[in-house]
């Protein structure tokens, strides 16, 4: 029988999000939401412990306005 360390050894993973306004009616009633990589809800990451990850984020802008 062949005997597999239970460990692997920790890689860089690179994920790129794409984040748009989109109309959408995740409640049945529609709106505009933030979209990523074209679906909501978002796309689901795994990652294993120790990984190295690097997340790059295209074409959205946040901007806070505060009363």
């Amino acid at each position: 029988m062949l005997m597999l360390p239970a460990s692997t050894a920790a890689k860089l993973v690179r994920e790129t999000l794409t984040l748009t306004w989109e109309l959408g009616a995740p409640n049945g009633q529609m709106r505009e939401l933030i979209k990523m990589n074209g679906q909501f809800p978002g796309p689901n990451y795994v990652w294993d412990e120790d990984d190295d990850v690097e997340v790059i984020n295209t074409r959205f802008t946040i901007s806070e306005h505060h009363e």
